[in-house]
């Protein structure tokens, strides 16, 4: 027990640090922004799973988290990694698939790593990402009044926008700060209504902050935020309350003040806006949907490969999770992932219908507000395959996470002695050495690949994956173009 509480203040610890990164990296300089972020997800995965193997307790009951999911969640997992491992051999860069598939195994090691502690510790972790969340906001709207009094005293306002949101925010694009707002939007209205246990100046501030948080929705015209926070508030809201709370009235409210307030004071300053945004001609990601899709006709039972969609010439990614999967992991392994995701959204909802019978108030706000996340991350990934960037996975993870332990939460953890077992020590030892050994030469290396790339194409702008140079085999341009033909004549 002493030992788990020591490292639920290391994980409080480290998951704290890595949500406040983009937030002091500006004041070192704003240079490989990305690629940083990209570092220090990289260092969290590490420290995560090393924990995990020497740490006989946490493995123990990570293993008994694990034991507890649906048998064909389970044996679909393990079908999707073998899958995945099959297509690395046949993958035109199988460095770059093994760099993906190992990150997705220790992404899912920190899943159960975080539903094991939230299994025991859900008062004190719901608290601490309530608190995550509301900083977080407080910290970016700050800078933003901060960034917009400071220019219009100099010249003109500066608002959110890709051109000014490097050094003010420490997002190398807007839209990566945008998918931070759609996973949060829906938990800080949660922390409101947690704040009126404590005192109206409190509930006052966080719905201020929440309204900010809205108005930069609109000032930056994201539309994918827009359409997914929206459709996860309400489609929550009519599950659990049908409208009928003080959760849904706070979004409803503060969703009608943040537009107010952009109508009234910004609409006009020179920024995109959600009305430019909204009316503007045509729609890039089709683009990106008709150039994988024809992909995905080519090959559309095992596809490309793990990350292959970043070969220059074939594209980036598919800024859809199903297109993007269906092009790199073929059609049978995006239709079973899309079915595992549905299946735990259901069950967690029904866990939701139980917790409110047993009329706990905070909680089921709770639960909704999370649940509202979860669906608005779905939707938002139809739109911008939100599981790409560093920021956004780790919120991601930390929300499927705790969705889980809230589901699985029981005290028998603490009860059964912890039991050693080689054989999940073994994959994960394995999965972390492989992830290692591909990801190292680029990590080693990502500043010399971003100035060779701006050297040899001169580009408007990155092209954003794995590290903000995102796209590879670009520099080997003999066999890059060999593996473009290669796929044309096919």
């Amino acid at each position: 027990m002493q030992n788990q509480s020591h490292f639920l203040i290391v994980f409080a610890f480290l998951i704290t640090g890595f949500v406040f990164f983009p937030v002091v990296q500006k004041f070192w300089g704003v240079s490989s922004i990305y690629d940083h972020q990209r570092l220090a997800n990289i260092f969290l995965l590490i420290v995560t799973t090393l924990t995990f193997l020497i740490n006989k307790t946490l493995q123990h009951q990570w293993i008994k988290t694990w034991n507890k999911l649906p048998g064909f969640i389970r044996s679909g997992l393990f079908f999707i990694l073998i899958t995945g491992l099959i297509l690395t051999l046949f993958s035109p860069y199988p460095i770059w698939a093994l760099v993906d598939i190992g990150q997705f195994m220790l992404f899912f090691v920190l899943i159960i790593v975080t539903a094991t502690i939230v299994s025991q510790y859900n008062i004190i972790l719901k608290k601490i990402l309530l608190m995550l969340v509301v900083a977080f906001a407080f910290l970016f709207l700050f800078q933003t009044v901060s960034s917009f009094i400071h220019s219009y005293t100099i010249t003109y306002p500066e608002l959110p926008r890709t051109d000014t949101l490097i050094g003010a925010y420490s997002f190398s694009h807007i839209r990566f700060f945008n998918q931070i707002q759609t996973i949060t939007l829906p938990l800080l209205g949660v922390a409101v209504i947690y704040s009126t246990k404590i005192n109206k100046t409190a509930t006052a501030i966080t719905f201020v902050l929440l309204c900010g948080w809205w108005l930069l929705v609109f000032i930056s015209g994201a539309r994918g935020t827009l359409l997914s926070a929206s459709a996860g508030i309400v489609i929550a809201g009519f599950l659990i309350y049908r409208y009928k709370s003080d959760w849904f009235k706070v979004q409803f409210f503060s969703f009608l003040t943040g537009a107010a307030v952009y109508l009234l004071f910004f609409s006009s300053v020179e920024a995109e806006g959600t009305g430019r945004a909204l009316t503007r001609e045509g729609v890039g990601r089709l683009v990106y949907w008709e150039k994988t899709i024809s992909g995905i006709l080519e090959k559309p039972i095992l596809g490309y490969g793990a990350m292959q969609s970043s070969i220059e010439g074939l594209g980036l990614h598919g800024h859809n999770y199903f297109l993007t999967i269906s092009y790199e992991w073929g059609l049978p392994i995006a239709l079973l992932i899309t079915a595992i995701l549905g299946y735990s959204l259901y069950k967690f909802y029904i866990k939701i219908k139980e917790v409110e019978e047993s009329g706990d108030k905070l909680q089921k706000v709770f639960h909704t507000g999370l649940l509202a996340s979860l669906i608005a991350i779905w939707i938002h990934s139809l739109f911008s395959d939100l599981f790409k960037t560093p920021i956004a996975q780790i919120w991601i993870v930390l929300c499927i996470g705790y969705a889980i332990g809230i589901y699985y939460q029981s005290k028998e953890y603490l009860e059964t002695k912890p039991a050693y077992n080689w054989k999940f020590s073994a994959l994960v030892t394995a999965t972390l050495f492989i992830f290692l050994w591909s990801v190292y030469p680029s990590a080693s290396s990502y500043k010399e690949r971003q100035t060779e790339y701006v050297e040899q194409y001169n580009p408007p702008h990155f092209r954003p994956r794995f590290w903000h140079q995102g796209k590879i085999g670009w520099s080997d341009k003999q066999k890059n173009q060999e593996i473009i033909d290669k796929y044309n004549n096919q």
